[in-house]
């Protein structure tokens, strides 16, 4: 029932989702926990400039129900030598019905009593309705839920496992970069079996004569649950990002999971069709 559910949703779901992918990057990195039905921040402050480039999509599918907290902890030496680090959790949760949250930080913000503060970014994907809703929180945030269509938020990725073997890319008259994926095999995580595969990305200058850089991503999934569980990137020039899955259970989300706080009211961004004749 799975695999048929994946397979008629994936279809739907390439023009229904868009997230922050793999290798965006959020302004700050901030160290908070969940509470309730929401990340909110911790008593320490925000950690400008620590900037983890670890970010997911779900997938959206139905029958597989999930919710979790992924913790990712983001490590850098800047050039300085000063060290940066920072904790950031967020919560993420999937419905039977396929709807997904996805949360992500934007920044740090500072109130007028200069306390620091997290900014968080709640996007509700339904693939029933096929609209987004989309809302903010943190400090002084207007108490809206912006309500858009599939078409508005443009494609979708999800979770997958990458063809094997070396592709190289290059940056015209800067830099040729070549990646090499293997497979890690399988191994068990919080009960659901992963499948795991490294991409070592080896980085050669083409002028200056520099030293090639080399930066180590392991990846741990799971296909039938469109899950990534494990994901470690260990990058001389982006830091070391860790994320593990926290509290995951496989049952149904609590619904209000799926719904703005107490407070807000919803927009419907969507445009409207042209009843004229």
């Amino acid at each position: 029932m799975l695999t048929r559910n994946l397979i008629r949703m994936s279809m739907r779901a390439q023009t229904l989702l868009t997230v922050f992918g793999l290798f965006s990057l959020a302004p700050y990195a901030v160290a908070q926990k969940a509470v309730g039905t929401t990340a909110t921040e911790d008593t320490a402050a925000c950690t400008p400039g620590a900037i983890s480039p670890l970010k997911y999509s779900d997938a959206v599918v139905s029958d597989a129900p999930f919710s979790a907290t992924r913790k990712v902890t983001f490590d850098q030496t800047t050039s300085g030598g000063k060290v940066i680090h920072s904790v950031t959790r967020t919560l993420a949760a999937r419905s039977s019905d396929g709807k997904v949250r996805v949360e992500t930080w934007v920044g740090c913000g500072v109130d007028d009593h200069g306390r620091a503060f997290n900014k968080l970014n709640v996007r509700i994907a339904d693939p029933i309705a096929e609209t987004f809703l989309e809302w903010y929180t943190g400090g002084t945030v207007l108490k809206v839920a912006r309500l858009r269509n599939h078409v508005q938020m443009g494609g979708y990725a999800g979770v997958s496992l990458s063809p094997l073997g070396e592709s190289s890319s290059a940056l015209p008259g800067r830099s040729v970069t070549t990646t090499r994926v293997e497979s890690l095999g399988t191994k068990t995580i919080a009960g659901i079996q992963a499948q795991g595969q490294r991409f070592t990305m080896t980085t050669v200058a083409m002028q200056g004569g520099a030293e090639p850089t080399v930066a180590v991503h392991d990846k741990w999934v799971s296909i039938e649950h469109g899950l990534v569980l494990e994901d470690l990137l260990d990058s001389p020039e982006r830091g070391r990002s860790e994320m593990v899955l926290e509290n995951l259970s496989l049952k149904e989300p609590d619904r209000a999971l799926f719904a703005p706080p107490e407070g807000y009211s919803i927009v419907d961004n969507n445009p409207k069709p042209n009843t004229q004749q």
